[in-house]
């Protein structure tokens, strides 16, 4: 009966951040530019740096329009909630193999 109690729990935590994040796409491989746009509610912020401080984080105003490989940490403020994100984009690989994508702080 735990086990059930504890996948459940699991299911609901990951469901509500899936769709509370909507907004910014998946890490992958991609041939079209992505752009990721703030909800009216959220504020968002990114480094390609490696490191969320103050000095690498950038706000987003209005969007972010990626066309190029990136790897990046978003900081999404939404309403009370903090989440930092790590995200990579890689585009134009006419490639079959897997790409692994490994930050490390």
């Amino acid at each position: 009966m735990r086990i059930i109690q504890i996948l459940l729990i699991i299911f609901i935590c990951y469901s509500s951040n899936a769709q509370e994040f909507q907004n910014i796409p998946e890490s992958g491989m991609y041939e079209l530019p992505v752009l990721i746009k703030p909800k009216p509610n959220q504020t968002i912020y990114y480094s390609s740096e490696g490191t969320a401080n103050s000095k690498t984080l950038k706000k987003i105003k209005d969007s972010l329009y990626l066309s190029k490989t990136v790897a990046l940490l978003l900081l999404v403020k939404q309403d009370t909630l903090d989440t930092l994100i790590q995200r990579s984009y890689h585009f134009g690989y006419n490639s079959k193999f897997a790409i692994l994508s490994i930050c490390i702080d």
